[in-house]
């Protein structure tokens, strides 16, 4: 089985990952596979059982492999895949990449509206609403979020309570007022995972599962926890425990690993070069 490739690609505000694979000679496909967070968004395959007599086998099949990845690249950033990803997550255009309160809207508040209280805004009406949000400002704080919030109210009052309205902006205005304390916790221990364990993980797993994992692990911890030093080590020994981990290393791996990552880890905080 040849090497495959994989891939975070950048497209209209979301980074996507393409993984390409070959499945063996057993079953002569190569997949290639677009993910969002671990979903898988696409699959394109390519079959070479007509050339499994060739000379140069691996030579060709690399090639494929490498043909059918970028070909995949492509197709998402030519828009191919947009309709398919639209069932998962919304793509953005260019102002609204660099708003964050448009951003919000789109990726987040409409699909909490859809769920927690069953709104669904029409094309007309989401068009007239971007327009307005516009003029709200662009920087996501708590008095853009109540302004925001009025807007949309104003246009689904007469199909939504009001009560329930109240409630839905209490609870999503203190998830703005945490959010970018959150995120900066998070991005922080992103970063030591990446500059720490993330390439040695990846060789085992590959990319697409590593993030996912990381991703996982870092979910299940309570955000007040993630600002504390010894949040690195619960991750570390959480990802180590995780039974993929378990299946496809062994207990010396783990052990070499652990204390690699911890002396990494140490001389980091040692050197002040990231502060957790």
């Amino acid at each position: 089985m040849i090497q495959g490739r994989n891939e975070n690609v950048p497209y209209k505000g979301i980074t996507f990952h393409i993984q390409t694979e070959d499945r063996g000679l057993a079953n002569p496909v190569i997949v290639s596979t677009l993910f969002y967070k671990g979903m898988i968004i696409n699959e394109e395959r390519l079959s070479y059982a007509d050339i499994l007599k060739f000379d140069r086998l691996n030579e060709m099949i690399k090639d494929l492999i490498e043909e059918l990845h970028r070909k995949v690249i492509f197709n998402l950033k030519n828009g191919l895949y947009d309709e398919k990803i639209r069932g998962f997550v919304n793509l953005l255009d260019e102002e609204t990449l660099h708003n964050e309160v448009l951003r919000f809207f789109e990726q987040e508040l409409l699909q909490g509206l859809k769920q927690e209280l069953g709104i669904q805004i029409g094309e007309d009406t989401l068009n007239s609403l971007r327009k307005e949000i516009k003029g709200i400002g662009s920087t996501l704080n708590k008095e853009t979020f109540l302004s925001l919030c009025a807007l949309i109210y104003k246009r689904v009052e007469g199909s939504c309570d009001k009560e329930a309205f109240k409630e839905f902006i209490k609870k999503w205005s203190s998830t703005v007022g945490k959010a970018e304390k959150i995120s900066k916790e998070e991005v922080k221990l992103k970063e030591l995972m990446d500059h720490i364990l993330h390439k040695d993980i990846a060789d085992v797993l590959g990319e697409s599962l590593t993030r996912a994992l990381i991703d996982k692990v870092l979910r299940e911890l309570h955000s007040s926890f993630l600002h504390k030093r010894e949040a690195f080590d619960i991750i570390v020994q959480r990802i180590l425990n995780a039974g993929i981990i378990q299946k496809r290393t062994t207990e010396e791996w783990r052990r070499q690993k652990k204390s690699l990552w911890t002396e990494k880890y140490r001389n980091i905080l040692n050197s002040s070069i990231i502060h957790v």
